[in-house]
């Protein structure tokens, strides 16, 4: 076990010191995550986010701050709000992803890929599952979706301590 922490540290030193620049999308002023249950309908009195050509909205809460630990696997989960761009929620929503990666260092979540899920009664409601941040440090989330058949990508950034 020893072992493993420490090749754990010494990959996170040699990806840290290879850190390059990001692809230049803007990081957001303020990460806000929501400790506890998962919502079940957008932050009331919130605008959401566009999508990155404008297409769509969304939201996305975490159900606990994320984080990384070297002493567990911590596979975070949330929330994911969709909504046409009119605000109403999505006849369809297809081919929805949740991407997590830190194009600075140029990694993802490794082998360790998030799984998005439908819910019941509101198509622009999604769980989502088994994020792991691999190191601390800023992350790139992206949700790719497909919404009444307006494919786009929305992105934000999460601050992993």
């Amino acid at each position: 076990m020893r072992l493993i922490q420490l090749l754990l540290v010494a990959t996170s030193l040699l990806l840290a010191s290879s850190c390059g620049k990001n692809n230049g999308t803007p990081r957001p002023n303020q990460d806000n995550p929501v400790p506890g249950d998962l919502m079940l309908a957008p932050s009331e009195g919130v605008i959401l986010q566009p999508s990155d050509a404008k297409k769509w909205r969304a939201e996305l809460r975490w159900a606990q701050t994320p984080r990384f630990s070297d002493e567990e696997l911590l596979a975070l989960t949330g929330v994911i709000f969709l909504r046409r761009d009119d605000g109403q929620t999505p006849k369809s929503a297809a081919k929805v992803e949740l991407i997590a990666d830190m194009p600075q260092h140029g990694h993802g979540t490794g082998n360790n890929l998030p799984s998005v899920h439908a819910t019941e009664g509101d198509v622009g409601r999604l769980t989502f599952d088994n994020v792991i941040f691999t190191m601390q440090g800023s992350w790139r989330i992206r949700i790719k979706a497909t919404l009444d058949g307006a494919e786009d990508v929305w992105t934000t950034w999460v601050e992993v301590k």
